[in-house]
Parts: C-alpha cells; sequence; structure tokens
C-alpha cells in the first residue's frame, strides 16, 4: 500500500535517530513486525533495496531521502541534555546548542517530498522557527 500510494519502495524511507542506543531499540521494535531495516552506520554505506534506512542524525548528513522520519524529536534529544549538561562555560553551552541546532537541521533537511516528526513528550524548541522558516520558502516549480 504504501508504494503503491507513495510511489516509495521501502529504501526511500529513512528513520533518523538522535543516538545509536535509540537506533538500536527502533531496530529492534521495527525487527519485531518482520519489517525489514537497513541500518546506515557508516559513510560508505548504501542503501538497502527493500528494506526501511535506520540512521541516527550524524549519520544521515549528506543523504537524501523522498521520506524521512525523526523519532523522538523531543526536547530531551534535540538538544541532547547530556551534551549541554556537559557544558562547562556559558560559551561551551552557547556552542552545544549551535550543534545542536545545526544537527537537528540536517535531520530535518534530508526529507525531499515528505517528513514526519515523532515525540512522545514536547517537540524540541529548535523545531518551531525551523518549520516556520520552511513554510515561508516558496513552492518549487
Amino acid at each position: 500500500m504504501l508504494q503503491t500510494e507513495f510511489d516509495y519502495g521501502l529504501q526511500d524511507i529513512c528513520l533518523v535517530c538522535r543516538t545509536n542506543p535509540l537506533c538500536a531499540r527502533w531496530n529492534e521494535a521495527i525487527g519485531n513486525v518482520n519489517l525489514p531495516t537497513h541500518r546506515i552506520q557508516t559513510a560508505r554505506d548504501t542503501r538497502a533495496t527493500g528494506a526501511v534506512q535506520l540512521a541516527t542524525a550524524h549519520r544521515v548528513k549528506g543523504l537524501e531521502f523522498p521520506a524521512a522520519a525523526i523519532l523522538d524529536a523531543s526536547h530531551g534529544n534535540f538538544p541532547l541534555r547530556v551534551a549541554v549538561n556537559a557544558a562547562d562555560s556559558r560559551l561551551d553551552r552557547e556552542l552545544t546548542l549551535r550543534r545542536e541546532r545545526s544537527l537537528l537541521h540536517v535531520a530535518v533537511s534530508r526529507a525531499k517530498r515528505h517528513l514526519l516528526l515523532c515525540t512522545r513528550t514536547e517537540f524540541s524548541p529548535f523545531l518551531k522557527p525551523m518549520l516556520e522558516a520552511k513554510t515561508r520558502e516558496p513552492a518549487p516549480d
């Protein structure tokens, strides 16, 4: 149904996680429903035909997919709470927040046609300005 309705193969869909442990949990959960997945773990990994792609936000940099879902785009993942808490100074905290915002932007911009944002709690505070800016862009011809 997905392939017919959206003209996508499973390999055209990427599920993006913030961390490797989160990717591992999603990979296991998806495997439990017998949906094939392919973990993109290195820059040399290529898309596996017939499998949903699964990768961290760091790994998808430079890649594009017709459809992407950011899994758990929540406040505790973007920015990653432990990264912000580890900042020793105000400047270090600001740099960490800038990197975290940039990483979410990378993840969000991997979707060429369809983007799904998921969370169990409140969405990341970085999302609202990104999505507002995106809606102001002119529609492609």
